[in-house]
């Protein structure tokens, strides 16, 4: 979240915004401040929480496996000691009742005729001093953005036709004849963002617009915004000629709503309630209860009247504010110098006397500032006298004299340029000037419709070419499921648990089974029983007739004509996998961790992925959906070049490449993502991974032209300065400048830092982002196409379809790959690049790489301790996984939560290209680099005897629980396909990887458990079993292990290296090639 920065009212009108105030607290606003006040927080807290938490003001959502009664049943028992009614009356008035009682509409009900200015309008911003403002704002990292936010009227009432979502979509289409394709053009944009607020503000609304700038467009930002004015002028006169908007606008996004709604993927129960529970909030107007799922979704009627009142009366230059962050104002490291320089100089002055820091602190304290505080107070008044040093960083809320200068660059460094003022909570720099009202007439002028808009205005919106959306051709109008093979086809049966009556010589016995396949030709399932046999059986009903029957848990049918009584165990839900389930009751010991969960049984050859293609250039894997039943298709494709990652400038060249076709596509994409079809391009070290999902109807119209912008790279028609076509004129100096901020903002966490370096030091190959920087700078369009030429003249792909497509639809997609990527004789690999991984040094002092934070001003220090455990295998993967989940609980707990040693504590699992490993992460803004991996050292000490001394009991409760997560159901399709993918791109092709490893895990006991903490995590060699009696073993001795230690300091951290902040990057390349050099370049041997 970007931080708000609010005004405050003019000095002695006492005008200030109640909701200016920052909504974020931290113990100096909650603390500090209080205290220096003088105000009862406590007594604030309480009051507040009498005043608002009562059961009429509150919704609330219980979701889960329960009857309505037992779920009501909760309600009362854990919310009835809830007071119905307010305790006190509430502090605040924020427009009228604060507590409104929710008035439901029905669904035949059209929306309330009021307009959007209805009288509960309470602004978000103080007009006098906040809106016709710009604000010029010091960023963390390197961007360039512009923002527009205009404070509506709560949108809650409108939820039936969402009016801020017609004009989001308008203001930020993204295709030709849109504000983002205008501004690209003229080389002042890249990126746009617009949306309405998530309308549920009993108070007001904010409407915003964003664009990501490029440095000529930070210089010339006034043009942004007078394209966005245009653009409304454009709006309004199709209101003023042809008295509404062209209804397609309105049927487009109607049909999305509708089809997002009615195939979304579901969701995490945890965010399903919340989202649920912020909608039937108690509101002035509420939707139906009929309407609490699909009203925040779906759009349900044409309001044009609603769209035109804010267009009129909203969206103008003197509702707005404007933001503009950039880095061409500097970096809040750069200020951070220039004060660290004159506390520097402060010291190295004489103090003839400590008794005047009082006089001084009061007079820098009076001289035209006035302090945030909690009261409405006159902000002239000044503060008491008392010297309290944190009144200094309060001390900052200034006026900057004067108008924009928006017709010249504004640069801190100019002359007359006034210091920059301060957020006082996350110390955010910013300059604040009224924007001159020649501008605003000027944009009230561009907002005018044809008819009253003046000559200048008119040439400017012709010369823009602005225009409505055009027709989207991505919408789709077929949502039918595929046919299953009639050998495995779909039966409401099909992974269900059953109970099968069977004569066994005189006596009949009920045998557990499960329902593996059902073959639709014969009607007949194929259960799979206990002791791991199969057989077919044929069903007395067919699947028709299966549809319209209640089949439950408890169902009881019969087999073979009668012959074989079976009853319904447990019925498998539509995304679930086999069910091994063979109690009648519920496995509630193996839910609270008692028992081994029910391993389902292998999942037939026909339901995993399939080859369909396997050649030097195309290897094409195809899988039919069978568990979601969703119109919608996944294709990941992989494509590799052994020259992707040969240099630094190769690589650089690649990530070029990849911003290059994210920018040639950005039309075409964004129409594909109004309809819910998404693409994506990513390069690696082995070449370029690509995704396009979404609805299958028009998934292969985007994937065409995907490849067609991707491979004209390589075949260069109609090329233009050795450039493609689709790469528009002036497009590849602002795509190189976005990739040069990208590679400087790389590694500005901690604790980001701390897991690159780890993985540079692990895999020699990987270029670091400031030598990639350095060559990008000199990368000329020429030196690209050469090298881009060479990376892609051979290439192999290996990819993955999955989804509603069947075997024909795999088969077209390996013809349209083959057919592109075969083109003018070009073939594929005959050897794959091989990624090395270094092998850590066996020692018994571990090798420690102690990096300096990017950010000067970031006073945290991260460290991560790395142990490497060698090669892939499963027995190792799931002992590690095991050691990982019994560890991660107690080291939150004792340092985070006991000892509050860090506010990021984990310990994680490591899988680097075939080589496992485990690591040890902490974040702290208190401890110092030596102090945390001092205590991390002495919990894997202390933990060794909890291992040991772990109750059989507690070990099985983990080995079951961990079982229990691998063998989880995917939530969706996207989560299979990811899963289906790793194995692909691992090399491992274990497309049942859960279910084996849960397998494996059944078999460990507590002692390997402990022989493998010991060998990798302390170096012990030999027994180590514990013994009793007189011959107790003494205490250990830890020998060599192969363990990498990183460590960032933060600013103020002890050990921190004592370098030029230029160099903070080149240095991490030296400590990297010296690790390098430490491991004789030794690398493990992988089949990757």
């Amino acid at each position: 979240r970007r931080p708000v920065i609010a005004g405050r009212g003019e000095g002695g009108s006492g005008c200030r915004c109640r909701l200016g105030t920052f909504s974020w607290g931290n113990r100096w606003s909650l603390c500090d401040v209080p205290r220096f006040t003088g105000t009862d927080m406590d007594g604030l807290l309480r009051k507040f929480y009498g005043a608002y938490y009562y059961a009429s003001n509150m919704a609330l959502v219980l979701l889960g496996g329960y009857g309505l009664d037992d779920l009501q049943n909760m309600a009362v028992r854990h919310f009835s000691d809830v007071p119905p009614r307010p305790k006190c009356e509430p502090p605040h008035d924020l427009g009228g009742d604060p507590v409104p009682p929710a008035v439901p509409v029905s669904d035949s009900d059209s929306e309330t005729d009021s307009s959007p200015s209805s009288s509960n309008f309470l602004p978000p911003f103080c007009p006098a001093r906040s809106l016709r403002r710009l604000y010029r704002i010091v960023p963390v990292d390197n961007r360039h953005v512009i923002t527009i936010i205009y404070p509506l009227p709560p949108q809650y009432p409108h939820w039936r036709s969402k009016p801020t979502n017609v004009l989001a979509h308008l203001l930020g289409h993204e295709a030709a004849g849109s504000i983002l394709a205008h501004l690209k053009a003229r080389g002042l944009a890249t990126g746009c963002s617009v949306e309405g607020d998530d309308a549920t503000s009993s108070t007001h609304s904010l409407f915003t617009v964003s664009f990501t700038l490029s440095e000529n467009g930070v210089l010339r930002w006034t043009e942004c915004v007078d394209a966005v004015y245009l653009y409304l002028g454009m709006l309004r006169s199709h209101f003023e000629t042809e008295g509404t908007l062209p209804l397609r606008i309105y049927e487009e996004l109607r049909e999305v709503s509708e089809m997002s709604y009615k195939f979304a993927e579901e969701t995490h129960a945890g965010d399903f309630v919340t989202d649920l529970v912020e909608t039937i909030v108690p509101k002035r107007i509420a939707p139906p209860q009929d309407r609490l799922l699909d009203a925040e979704t779906r759009m349900f009627e044409w309001r044009p009247d609603l769209v035109k009142d804010i267009l009129e009366n909203f969206l103008s230059p003197s509702n707005s504010r404007v933001d503009l962050m950039s880095t061409v104002f500097g970096r809040s490291n750069d200020y951070e110098e220039i004060e660290n320089d004159d506390k520097k100089k402060d010291n190295n002055r004489d103090v003839d006397d400590d008794d005047d820091d009082d006089d001084d602190n009061s007079k820098n304290m009076t001289n035209n500032e006035t302090v945030l505080c909690c009261s409405c107070d006159d902000p002239s008044a000044p503060p008491p006298p008392t010297a309290f040093d944190l009144m200094k960083a309060m001390n900052v809320w200034r006026d900057n004299a004067g108008y924009a200068p928006s017709a010249m660059p504004f640069t801190p460094s100019q002359d007359g340029a006034p210091p920059p003022q301060m957020e006082p909570t996350f110390g955010t720099k910013f300059w604040c000037h009224a924007i001159h009202p020649d501008t605003l007439v000027r944009w009230e002028g561009m907002r005018e419709p044809a008819t009253r808009r003046s000559k200048e205005a008119t040439e400017a919106v012709e010369r823009a070419g602005l225009a409505l959306p055009p027709k989207n051709n991505f919408v789709p109008t077929e949502f039918g499921l595929r046919a299953l093979p009639p050998d495995d086809d779909d039966h409401p049966l099909v992974s269900s648990s059953l109970k099968l009556c069977i004569a066994v010589g005189k006596k009949k016995t009920w045998f557990a089974a499960t329902v593996q396949r059902y073959n639709s030709i014969k009607n007949q399932i194929l259960l799979f029983f206990e002791d791991e046999d199969e057989k077919w059986y044929t069903l007395d009903f067919n699947s028709v007739e299966a549809k319209s029957m209640k089949l439950n848990n408890g169902y009881e049918g019969t087999l073979n004509g009668g012959k074989v009584k079976f009853r319904i165990v447990a019925l498998a839900m539509n995304n679930a996998g086999p069910i091994r389930k063979y109690e009648d009751d519920t496995d509630d010991h193996v839910e609270d961790g008692t028992a081994f969960p029910p391993v389902p049984p292998a999942t037939p050859a026909s339901r995993l992925p399939k080859k369909i293609v396997n050649n030097k250039v195309l290897k094409l894997w195809h899988l039919q959906d069978r568990k979601f039943h969703r119109p919608s298709a996944d294709l990941r494709l992989h494509i590799t070049s052994n020259r992707a990652n040969a240099t630094p400038h190769e690589r650089a060249c690649g990530d070029l490449f990849v911003v290059l076709i994210r920018d040639a596509m950005m039309e075409v994409a964004y129409m594909a993502e109004v309809c819910e079809l998404f693409y994506w391009l990513s390069s690696s070290d082995t070449g370029y991974s690509l995704r396009v999902s979404g609805f299958d109807h028009r998934l292969l119209a985007l994937a065409t032209e995907f490849l067609k912008t991707f491979l004209s790279f390589r075949d260069r028609e109609g090329a233009r300065d050795g450039l493609p076509e689709v790469v528009k004129e002036g497009r590849f100096e602002q795509c190189r400048e976005i990739l040069m901020r990208s590679y400087s903002n790389a590694g500005s966490k901690s604790s980001q830092r701390c897991s690159n370096a780890r993985l540079r030091c692990l895999r020699p190959t990987i270029w670091s982002d400031y030598s990639k920087l350095e060559v990008l700078k000199k990368i000329t369009v020429e030196s690209f196409t050469d090298t881009m030429t060479l990376i892609l003249e051979k290439l192999s792909v290996e990819g993955l379809y999955h989804g509603n497509c069947n075997e024909a639809d795999a088969k077209n997609v390996a013809k349209l790959l083959e057919v592109h990527f075969r083109a003018k004789g070009k073939g594929g690999l005959k050897k794959y690049p091989r990624q090395v991984v270094i092998k850590v040094p066996e020692s018994i002092t571990r090798h420690i790489v102690t990096l300096a934070s990017k950010d000067i001003t970031d006073p945290n220090t991260a460290v991560e301790i790395y142990f490497q455990v060698g090669l892939d295998d499963i027995q190792h993967r799931v002992m590690i996984d095991l050691l990982v989940d019994v560890m991660s609980e107690p080291f939150f707990d004792q340092l985070r939560t006991k000892e509050q040693f860090g506010y990021n504590v984990s310990v994680d699992v490591r899988w680097t290209y075939g080589i496992m490993g485990i690591s040890f992460e902490v974040v702290s803004s208190s401890k110092s680099a030596s102090q945390i991996t001092e205590r991390i050292d002495k919990f894997i000490i202390e933990f060794r005897e909890t291992l040991r001394n772990m109750k059989h009991e507690t070990f099985a409760e983990h080995i079951c629980g961990l079982a229990q997560e691998k063998l989880e159901m995917h939530n969706s399709m996207a989560e299979e396909t990811d899963s289906l993918w790793a194995e692909i791109m691992d090399k491992r092709y274990d497309w049942e990887i859960s279910r084996n490893e849960a397998c494996a895990l059944r078999s460990i006991k507590i002692q390997e458990a402990i022989d493998c903490y010991d060998r990798w995590l302390l170096g012990m060699k030999g027994d180590t079993k514990k013994k009793e009696g007189p011959k107790a073993e003494a205490a250990p001795t830890f020998g060599k292990k192969n363990c990498l230690t990183v460590q960032t300091v933060g600013c103020n951290g002890d050990g921190r290296p004592s370098i030029e902040s230029a160099d903070i990057d080149s240095h991490v390349d030296e400590l990297v090639d010296k690790f390098h050099r430490h491991a004789n370049h030794t690398t493990w041997k992988t089949n990757l």
